[in-house]
């Protein structure tokens, strides 16, 4: 099966906005460390497109997708 690659990219925003915002995608931010790019992969199906759709949704940000061969 395929895997996704997604990088959400966060630089516009304080650190405060974005540990909300990872906690609100249900991601876990290093103690000491702030990671303004925030990425990921998945298995191509549906219950994980319709996971990073709803994140884009909600959050109005913009999500970068790489299909991996």
């Amino acid at each position: 099966m395929n895997e996704v690659k997604f990088t959400i990219e966060l630089y516009d925003f304080t650190e405060d906005e974005v540990k909300q915002i990872a906690t609100g995608l249900g991601l876990e931010m290093p103690e000491n460390k702030i990671e303004y790019e925030i990425s990921g992969e998945f298995e191509d199906n549906e219950e994980n497109w319709i996971w990073l759709r709803s994140v884009i949704l909600k959050t109005g940000l913009t999500v970068k997708i790489e299909l991996k061969l």
